[in-house]
């Protein structure tokens, strides 16, 4: 293909602008058509130079100065030359474009050519007459002035070197001394010692168990005060005067006792009031078995009541005169003489459980010095001073043996010494001959072949107390099962290895059986059934065996029904001990008596080791009040 190329480059290698190739152009022909031009003279510029700077005359002129130029003419024609430049930008993308869009076929590779109009539309090919996709159109983008320039390799570029440390697109990473002349590190707080935290820790903790025991405190406060609500309006239901006067009675004592154990401000004024009605609605009570034990049941409430000289005077218990006056006055109400030294014997217990073992002997003597002979249902004769100087001496006893302390042992040996002030030794009962024995000095030589049924239990229960168990039970073995005294003689064993302290649950619990097959049917042992029943509770036989044993207390008058009573209380106290459900179901057997179903139960429940515990005490006091009311006046 020809093309014209300058006159200039005749004779040199150019390349085809089509194709490429390299040729050499040709040198122009003689016999051009362009007309010849004459040669033009040479002038003379160093001749022209002078004249123009001499003006002709030969003298030095400058040259004139350009005409000015007009600051908007100066403008216009910049904006003129800008306007030109943007123009042949726009016509030469204009032109760069194309005029249709060419492709080939998806399916059979045809070329083909359509209008701009049908990018992105779909057209039927030409060859195959399948619809296919139009593409858009290719474009070209003008130069970028952005684009880096492409310089041979021989040229520098003058380019500022960047300042050290400085950021720009490129960087990925920022130098540490970067960040600090720029103050963008973050700070880092110094650890915190470990002292310093558990310190921390240890305020933060005491903060919680402040609120926690502030919160505990109100919560208890509260519970006081709702409880104390329930008491009194158990006691205005039973206000009633055609209520039975006893279950008044019990239910002011348990009253008392239940609003002297709350934290209440100036409690003692109503315990006392409590107290004083309670002995009141006793008072009015008639004369019968029921009044005794419902008697004996305040007494050792009183008794537990009593504190120290310092609790009197912090107003936390009333006074002990006041107390042991009303504690007189309740066995005064206790018509049997055995079941007030049984409730002498409660008393004794509950007064040494509140440290009060002085006032316990000078409470015995107030109560039980001068009285006089009596004689059971049986016909034996009972020595009140006597028996009761023994039971003082054996609770002291006991209780210096369990906790170990001289003192109360002490105290034993005095009282055991005062026997003999008060009586003779032949005609000392079974407790006072267990008592005066327990010394293991010379005793009356008839003691030694106990010849009467007093000496021979009295003899096992000093051997049993003194620790000789063994040569107490050979006592026991030696005597005939049909002989009264056999019953008698293992309740003494019982009562001596209680003393002793080697009332082994399993050895006591043997002595429970045996007693329960030789007294069934036989009520003149129903006091001493009572007495092994206590031991048993104390010595930890279980809740079904005491069962049993009130099963052999088959009377039906008064004093069995309520003999057979108080062992089942007996029961169910050790079933509390045992964490057993409280079973009240029994409430309204018929061989149940009032007092023992509807009054002691709150109070043992309550025991030590019990599942009721302290600030329960008053929960029970009112279910025990409820069941009161069905109950007809007795």
């Amino acid at each position: 293909k020809a093309f014209k190329a300058p006159d200039h480059l005749a004779g040199k290698k150019v390349s085809c602008p089509s194709c490429k190739v390299v040729g050499t152009v040709p040198a122009t022909s003689p016999d051009t058509s362009s007309p010849a031009v004459a040669p033009v003279p040479k002038l003379d510029t160093e001749t022209m130079r002078k004249q123009a700077q001499t003006n002709g005359s030969g003298k030095h002129q400058p040259a004139p100065p350009p005409p000015p130029i007009d600051p908007e003419e100066q403008l216009r024609r910049e904006a003129d030359a800008m306007q030109s430049l943007l123009d042949d930008e726009r016509q030469a993308a204009e032109a760069s474009q194309a005029k249709s869009i060419d492709f080939e076929c998806d399916n059979c590779g045809e070329p083909i050519s359509v209008a701009l109009d049908q990018a992105g539309k779909r057209t039927p090919c030409p060859s195959c007459a399948r619809i296919v996709k139009v593409p858009a159109p290719a474009r070209r983008d003008s130069a970028d002035w952005k684009a880096k320039p492409q310089f041979a390799s021989a040229v520098k570029l003058q380019t500022e070197e960047k300042p050290e440390g400085a950021w720009d697109a490129t960087s990925k990473l920022v130098s540490r001394e970067a960040l600090e002349d720029a103050d963008a590190l973050p700070v880092r707080k110094a650890p915190v010692p470990l002292a310093t935290r558990v310190r921390q820790y240890l305020l933060v903790a005491a903060v919680l168990a402040i609120a926690g025991v502030i919160g505990l405190s109100f919560m208890r406060g509260r519970s006081r005060t709702i409880e104390a609500g329930k008491v009194e309006t158990v006691l205005a239901d039973i206000a009633d005067p055609g209520k039975n006067k006893l279950d008044k009675a019990a239910l002011e004592m348990m009253a008392a006792r239940a609003l002297l154990e709350q934290e209440i401000p100036n409690k003692l004024k109503t315990v006392e009031k409590h107290i004083s009605q309670a002995i009141a609605a006793l008072n009015e009570s008639p004369a019968s078995t029921a009044r005794g034990l419902v008697a004996a049941d305040m007494a050792e409430n009183l008794a537990a009541m009593m504190g120290s000289n310092e609790d009197e005077k912090d107003g936390k218990k009333p006074q002990a005169n006041f107390l042991q006056r009303t504690i007189g006055t309740c066995l005064g109400k206790i018509d049997d003489a055995e079941w007030r030294l049984d409730a002498w014997g409660r008393i004794c217990r509950a007064l040494l459980a509140s440290e009060q073992s002085e006032r316990m002997v000078v409470l015995e003597g107030q109560i039980f010095r001068g009285q006089a002979r009596q004689t059971n249902r049986n016909n034996e004769t009972i020595q009140p001073e006597l028996e009761a100087a023994a039971i003082s001496g054996l609770a002291l006893l006991e209780e210096g043996n369990r906790k170990n302390r001289d003192d109360l042992k002490e105290m034993a040996l005095r009282s055991a010494e005062s026997l003999k002030s008060r009586g003779e030794p032949s005609t000392f009962p079974s407790l006072a001959i267990g008592l005066y024995g327990w010394r293991g000095k010379e005793l009356p030589g008839s003691w030694g072949v106990a010849k009467s049924d007093p000496e021979q239990s009295g003899i096992v229960l000093a051997r049993a107390a003194q620790g000789n168990i063994e040569a107490a039970r050979k006592i026991v073995d030696g005597i005939a099962n049909e002989a009264p005294e056999a019953v008698r003689a293992r309740v003494a064993l019982a009562e001596g290895m209680l003393v002793a302290g080697k009332a082994d649950s399993d050895a006591i619990k043997k002595i429970v059986d045996d007693v329960s097959k030789l007294s069934r049917g036989r009520t003149m042992f129903a006091m001493h059934i009572l007495r092994l029943a206590r031991v048993a509770e104390r010595s930890g036989v279980p809740q079904e065996s005491l069962k049993n044993l009130a099963g052999t207390v088959t009377g039906t008058d008064s004093y069995d029904v309520e003999v057979r009573g108080a062992i089942l209380v007996t029961s169910l106290s050790r079933g509390i001990m045992e964490k057993q459900p409280l079973d009240s179901a029994p409430v309204d057997a018929k061989l149940w008596s009032a007092w023992a179903t509807k009054t002691r139960l709150a109070l043992l429940a309550r025991a030590p080791g019990g599942p009721m515990g302290d600030g329960q005490g008053t929960e029970l006091f009112a279910r025990m009040g409820r069941l009161m009311p069905p109950f007809a006046i007795r």
